[in-house]
Order: structure tokens, then sequence, then C-alpha cells
């Protein structure tokens, strides 16, 4: 019976053929007629059957992503990324003027999407939802061109629900365009050093850069497709000339923001700078995060831990004992030099001068989820892999559970702290903050329009200048001067001491007339002319 007709899949030759299937339902099960079918088609066919999964995957991170995307306010990170999206001016935007330690591409991204779309919790994050969205078939590709199909469909799933970067996805910050970028990168690699065009190590190139004007530590990823180079000098020789080039144009490019990374370099080697010195396990527990990210219950994170690190060692002690010492300088050797090594660099920098941050090594987890879906696809059943994977596959679970519907593992309240004060605010009022962690995020939220932060922090984020070129005030408490209503936004999330200090000093000297608790962050009204 004729059914219907079929574009041959041979590259070289179009060609229409009619597939003439005889069917006979009452003795052909329609699992034998299906596999009949996709014989037929040819030597794609597994490939193509497989693109169903794929799809099912994409549409699971994506749910996952949007679920609950506006859920929670606005943070002091994403208020620091809007107000250098909107508040600066291009000059100021491209010469940091705002303060961060960041170059300015994702910056750049966010103020075209809000002159756009406009600021919103939900729309302000879409930039990093999206890129988060578009990592999952890239590195679905990427895992199926270093090894097969199914792996690069394991890697797909690992990303599409691992809750640290369903986390950034839904954060206004650079975090999943550096993923994206380094994925793409990766991928790129891969393309030029197996005979790729001058169109592919332009792509390569261009990629690059985007991945530098991203984030500084993207240079860590250059770093290992370096190494990785040399580390195989013999095989890949004849590409050196090739990297050199590449590598040579990044210089110009790189050289606008050079003196801009000097002055930022130099604050976060100043002693002031708030990073403190990590751990002496900080290694495993950044393997960790990366994957099941910070919502797992304290008394569950060492048994997680535990099973990750067995399912590295096991599958690298399987992986040397099947095929040998020489398996781990093919592909394998990039992804480990790439999951491993910059977080090795960077603890070892921080002994000296601390600059370590989980999130700001994200760019480490591609290539961290490449290899355990490598492990788990390859495992056999025999193999302990397969139950320590259903293991921590619950422990992600309860990641992801706790992460969207427990309150203790959401963000500060701020959108709500400032509907209390919009609720009860008159025109004549005055709104003063303690805490740049609520002074930043109420610019973004309901009236008033001008928000007044109390200098004095004897360990301050910023400098004064950043804060008023984004928009708000710097005051002394002597503005309480002739002022009869001012609410007083206090938020505990550093210089404990001091916020207390100028709590004590407003209770002193103003009636104490209204007083909320949002959720850790106190508001209180205070009449200030003792009337």
């Amino acid at each position: 019976m004729r059914l219907f007709t079929q574009v041959h899949p041979n590259p070289k030759t179009v060609q229409i053929r009619v597939l003439e299937l005889r069917l006979h339902p009452e003795n052909t099960p329609l699992k034998i007629r299906l596999r009949r079918y996709l014989k037929s088609i040819g030597p794609n066919a597994s490939i193509l059957a497989g693109m169903w999964p794929l799809l099912l995957i994409i549409l699971l991170g994506t749910a996952l992503r949007f679920f609950h995307l506006g859920a929670q306010s606005l943070w002091y990170d994403e208020a620091f990324s809007l107000a250098s999206a909107d508040r600066l001016s291009l000059g100021q935007l491209l010469t940091n003027q705002g303060g961060d330690i960041h170059p300015p591409l994702y910056y750049l991204l966010l103020r075209v999407w809000i002159r756009v779309i406009g600021i919103n919790d939900f729309t302000t994050r879409m930039i990093s939802l999206w890129a988060g969205v578009l990592t999952i078939p890239l590195i679905y590709v990427t895992g199926r061109k270093l090894f097969d199909h199914p792996t690069g469909l394991w890697a797909a799933l690992f990303f599409a629900v691992f809750p640290f970067h369903i986390y950034f996805a839904q954060e206004a910050r650079m975090y999943t365009l550096l993923t994206l970028l380094t994925i793409l990168s990766l991928w790129l690699f891969l393309q030029a050093i197996e005979g790729g065009r001058p169109l592919v190590w332009a792509a390569y190139w261009l990629c690059l850069v985007f991945g530098v004007y991203t984030h500084y530590f993207f240079a860590f990823v250059i770093l290992v497709y370096y190494l990785y180079l040399i580390l195989n000098w013999r095989k890949y020789r004849h590409l050196w000339l090739s990297m050199i080039i590449t590598g040579g144009l990044l210089i110009p490019v790189f050289l606008t923001q050079a003196v801009i990374v000097l002055q930022k370099f130099a604050t976060v080697l100043a002693p002031s700078y708030w990073l403190g010195r990590p751990h002496p396990l900080a290694f495993f527990t950044t393997l960790y995060f990366f994957v099941v990210s910070y919502t797992v219950p304290i008394w569950l994170n060492p048994i997680g831990l535990f099973i990750l690190l067995a399912i590295l060692v096991v599958g690298l002690y399987e992986q040397l004992r099947m095929r040998g010492r020489d398996s781990y300088l093919s592909h394998r050797l990039l992804l480990v030099l790439g999951a491993f090594l910059p977080i090795v660099i960077v603890l070892i920098i921080s002994q000296f001068k601390p600059i370590f941050l989980e999130r700001t090594l994200i760019s480490c987890t591609p290539f961290l989820v490449l290899l355990l879906a490598d492990r788990v696809r390859t495992s056999r059943w025999h193999s302990p892999i397969p139950y320590l994977s259903l293991v921590l596959a619950i422990v992600v679970v309860i990641s992801l559970y706790r992460y969207y519907f427990d309150p203790t593992t959401r963000k500060p309240p701020l959108r709500e702290a400032a509907q209390q004060v919009a609720a009860s605010f008159r025109p004549e009022d005055m709104v003063l903050h303690t805490s740049v962690g609520s002074f930043l995020p109420f610019l973004f939220y309901e009236p008033p329009s001008e928000h007044y932060l109390l200098w004095g922090d004897p360990d301050p984020h910023l400098p004064a200048s950043a804060y008023e070129a984004f928009g708000g005030r710097i005051v002394s408490r002597e503005i309480i001067d002739g002022q009869r209503r001012l609410w007083l936004v206090v938020m505990l999330d550093h210089s404990t001491e001091y916020q207390l200090d100028q709590v004590r000093w407003f209770d002193d000297r103003c009636e104490l007339t209204e007083g909320e608790d949002v959720s850790g962050i106190f508001i209180r009204l205070y009449n200030c002319t003792g009337d």
C-alpha cells in the first residue's frame, strides 16, 4: 500500500522515492513496522528518531527556567545590572563608571533589551533565560561531536535540569551568557582543529572576543584550548600558526579594556575587598554546587558531595581500565582540563589574594556536564555509576523543589518591602537606606522616585560616586533636620553593627511611629520633628 513520498537522506543526490510498505495488521506489530520504516530511511534513522527526546529535553529545560521566573524580587546584583544598563550613559558604561569589575557586553545587551521591553522582575531576566535555553541544544551537538548521539542527549538533559543553571537562568546577570559562549567556543574549537575553514576560525575568534567581553575569567577557557594543543602537539602541530594568529588578533581588541582591567584588579586586590580566602574543600564543593546549586538541605550536602565525587573517581578508573591511558589524551583530556583547571588556578591565586567565587567559574560547567554524560553513557549496569547517578538525581530533585517552593531559599523580598513603603508613603516623606543591598533594588520599584543612601558604611561595596551615577543620593544623618516623616530601611546583609548603630541613633532622636519586619528587611517610620 502506497503511503507517502520521502526525500532520500543521501546529501550528494536528492531523489524522490516511494515507500512501498505492505502492512498486515493481523500479524505485524506496530513496533516491527516502525523498525522497518526507520531502517528504510537510511543510516541517519537513529539520529532522526533521537530528535524527539532532544526536543522534549529542550521543552523541559525551557519550562523549568520560565517557572516562577518573576516570583522573586530583584536583589543587589540584579539591581546593579539594571542600574548599569539603564542609568549610565553609553560612554559611562563602556568606561565602567559604575564601578563594576566585569566587562560591558552583557550590560550592553541588557540596555537594548530593556529599552525595547521595559523593566520588571520577569522581562529583565529574559536574556539570561534564553541564553540558558540555547545552551541545551548546543551542549547536545557538542556531546554528539565528542562522543555520540546518546551522550549528547545525556549532556542536554543534565544541563536542562541541574539547579545551578536554572538558578542563574533566572537571574539578571552575565553568567548564563558566559556559559553559552563557552560551549559555543568549545564546539567551534573542535570544528577548527578538525580542519575548519577560515570562516570557522573567524567565528571561533569572534566567540572568544564576546567571551572575554562578557567575563574576564573566560581567559581561562582560552588557556584550556592552548594547553590542550600543547599536550597534543604532535597531532595538532600544523594548527599552531592558526592558533597564534587567532590569539594575536585578540590582543588589539582587548586593549580597549586593558586599562579598566588593571584598575578593577587593583580594586579586587585591595584589602577591603569583600571576598575571603576559600576553605580547603572548596575545589570539591565547587564541583558539587555546579550540579545541585545552593538549595540542598545542609544535612544532605555531605551525602551528595560523596556521590558526585564517587561518580567522577569511579568513572576515571573505569575509563583508564577499559581503554588505557591513551584515552585521556583524546578529547576527554580537553574536558578534564576545562572542568578542573580554572578552579585550581583561581584557588591557588586565592591563597595569596582571594578572588574565588563559584559563580565566576561557571564556564567550567559545560566541560563537567559533558564528562558526567560520558561516564553515565558508557557505564555498564554492573558498574556502581548508574546507581550513584540515581541517588544524585534524587538530590537534584530535592534541590529544585526547595528552590521553587521553600521560602528559606528565596532572595530577599525587596519588592514586598518597597510595596510596604509605597502603601503609606506621602509626597513629603523621605526614604533612607542604611545598606546598598536595599538602596539599589528600591530604585526600580514603587515610588518615591528618589531614595537616599546613608553614607558611612565602614566597608562600602563601591565609592559614593558610583551610586550617584545610578541616580541615587548620598546623605549623612544630619539630613533629618526639618524632616517630619522619615522611612528608614534596614537590611542586615553586611556591616551589621554599623547599621544597628544607625537604628539606635534614629531611635534616640526621632519618634518611632511604625515598624515592620518583611522577612528580615526592617522598615521603620519616624517622626523627626517632635510634633
